[in-house]
């Protein structure tokens, strides 16, 4: 056969490969371009779906906790959820689901006849969403024009722990000296005695109620980390006894002054006890509770040292299990479930 008949043959199988492969390549680029954005869209409702669910749960716990009723509650957490998805995605529709969890962690709906202890929020692009389904862009080439896409989160509220705290500042508060929000009061004073009618037994010696949070190796530096940033671990009441043991701890006071005075202004989170044994860094503090404060005034050095605050809330925890330790706002855990 003539060379250029071969060479001629071979340019026509070209020719006719060339379509079918612009098409292949048409069809991933579509694929490539289309499942990306699948993947965005899908991420980005997840992240809508758990901060809905995360801002629903709260505001329908806030609203128990003011005295609204149950079906009352759950709308103000619709709307929460709905606001919160809007500012997230807002071409996406929402689904809002009150019920409680099963032993399995499976989500089962309920009536507003049944406290809700958890909150399913669904963010979707359905045709029944502002944005009708997600668009594609390359994909009309296969016939395919657009697809559905969701993203679903759950919220729990727990309480079996009285309270999880992070950010908490390395001291700790007589309850019985507590008073109520607005009013002024001292802490970690020279001696119990600054503590008005409770005298000096409610206060470890050497201590005055200067805690170890982590019941490790302490030292001046750590001591202020805490004070500065907050400790970063998670403080737990058990809600079947109403309390919890922390390490004391001595501490120098005129170390700890410049960073509690960079502090004046600012809010605390402190520790509540209603009993301590031993003295110094050897002091145990039971405590039962939390209390937010404002730093006003620090006077560490000198005669009389002590530290003043302006309380903000009296406690943390709404209802401790039992009635034990003193009020507050987080006897109720509320976390994401998946």
């Amino acid at each position: 056969m003539h060379p250029q008949t071969r060479k001629d043959r071979r340019w026509g199988q070209v020719v006719v490969l060339a379509p079918v492969m612009l098409f292949v390549l048409s069809a991933l680029l579509a694929l490539t371009a289309d499942v990306g954005q699948l993947f965005v869209w899908r991420a980005r409702l997840q992240n809508a779906a758990d901060a809905a669910a995360l801002a629903a749960t709260h505001v329908l716990v806030t609203e128990r906790l003011d005295g609204a009723e149950e079906a009352s509650a759950r709308s103000a957490a619709l709307t929460e959820a709905t606001l919160i998805r809007e500012a997230n995605a807002l071409e996406a529709g929402v689904n809002v689901e009150f019920g409680q969890l099963d032993e399995g962690g499976s989500f089962a709906a309920a009536d507003a006849a049944t406290t809700a202890t958890a909150v399913r929020v669904t963010a979707f692009r359905t045709e029944d969403a502002p944005g009708g389904r997600l668009s594609l862009f390359f994909a009309p080439l296969l016939g395919v024009n657009s697809c559905d896409v969701a993203g679903a989160g759950t919220c729990e509220v727990t309480a079996d722990i009285a309270g999880i705290l992070a950010g908490m500042a390395p001291f700790a508060v007589p309850e019985y000296g507590l008073v109520p929000p607005g009013d002024p009061m001292i802490f970690y004073p020279a001696d119990g005695e600054d503590y008005d009618g409770i005298g000096d037994l409610t206060v470890a010696p050497g201590c005055w109620g200067l805690l170890n949070l982590d019941s490790g190796s302490l030292g001046t530096s750590e001591l202020i980390d805490w004070i500065e940033n907050g400790y970063d671990g998670g403080i737990e009441i058990d809600s079947e006894v109403g309390h919890l043991w922390i390490d004391g701890a001595s501490g120098f006071r005129s170390a700890l002054q410049p960073a509690m005075r960079r502090k004046i202004g600012d809010s605390m989170i402190v520790a509540v006890y209603d009993e301590v044994v031993g003295v110094g860094s050897g002091a145990t503090f039971r405590c039962t509770g939390f209390v937010k404060v404002t730093i006003t005034q620090v006077k560490l050095t000198g005669g009389n040292p002590h530290i003043t605050c302006v309380v903000d809330e009296v406690g943390m925890l709404h209802d401790l299990i039992g009635g034990l330790g003193t009020p507050s706002l987080n006897i109720l855990k509320i976390q994401l479930v998946n």
